[in-house]
This record gives structure tokens, C-alpha cells and sequence, in this order.
């Protein structure tokens, strides 16, 4: 079973996201296959620029299906 919960936040302070993402996580059941992340997006979202939506969504979905070892935090530079 997959579950995808997206919040999207604007602030000055990535730091609280880090933080609401931590508190998620922790508030998860401890099962096998349940990851919780925060996908900071460093750019404002336009299209047909390096952070157009499609580029984002491609980068998110990169990491929503990641095999490899899991981590806390995920940074959208547009690259």
C-alpha cells in the first residue's frame, strides 16, 4: 500500500519543514516501507524555466520511487 501526503509550504524558515517532516515521521506507524520526506523546492515555481512544475514533479516522483537508501531530506535546485 502507498500513501503520498503532499504539503506545500512557502517561509523563510526551512528549518520548521524539517522539523513538521520530522514530527510526521515519527508520528508514523514503525512498519516496513513507510518513509517520510520533505522535497524543498530552492526556486519559485514557473513555467518553462529550470523550475518549471513538470521538471518538479519528474524530480519528485524520482524520489517517491528511490530503491535506494532512504533519506530525510531531498533539495530541488533545478538542475
Amino acid at each position: 500500500m502507498s500513501f503520498i501526503q503532499i504539503m506545500e509550504y512557502e517561509t523563510d524558515r526551512p528549518d520548521e519543514i524539517r522539523r513538521l517532516g520530522e514530527a510526521q515521521r515519527d508520528r508514523m506507524p514503525k512498519a516496513d516501507g513507510v518513509r517520510v520526506a520533505t522535497l524543498t523546492i530552492a526556486g519559485q515555481i514557473v513555467a518553462g524555466t529550470a523550475f518549471d512544475p513538470e521538471r518538479i514533479a519528474e524530480r519528485y516522483w524520482e524520489v517517491v520511487q528511490s530503491d535506494g537508501p532512504w533519506q530525510a531530506e531531498f533539495r530541488y535546485t533545478g538542475e
